[in-house]
């Protein structure tokens, strides 16, 4: 059945037209990058939503060590009963 779906969509992909569009490309100039910076500031969905991804993408990586320092370890490592942090902090002392 997923196979099934996969073709369907993948038959469906290719049936959509694009057009191509004329864009007028502008210099990037410090006020061109104020302006941007402006909108993401008035805008707060889009604040969060790239402030949203800028943590996860931070906290992603800081958790991806994490995991080879816990398979050395035993079930309770030094540090405890510390499941969440304790991978970090034992980085952290070395």
């Amino acid at each position: 059945m997923a196979m099934l779906t996969a073709v369907g969509a993948l038959l469906s992909m290719f049936r959509i037209k694009t057009r191509p569009q004329a864009r007028r490309r502008e210099l990037t100039t410090l006020r061109t990058v104020f302006a941007g910076l402006h909108f993401i500031w008035r805008e707060k969905l889009i604040l969060g939503a790239i402030s949203l991804d800028l943590f996860a993408v931070l906290l992603g990586g800081a958790v991806a060590p994490a995991s080879g320092v816990r398979a050395g370890n035993s079930a309770h490592g030094a540090m405890g009963d510390w499941d969440c942090c304790g991978p970090l902090l034992e980085l952290a002392r070395r």
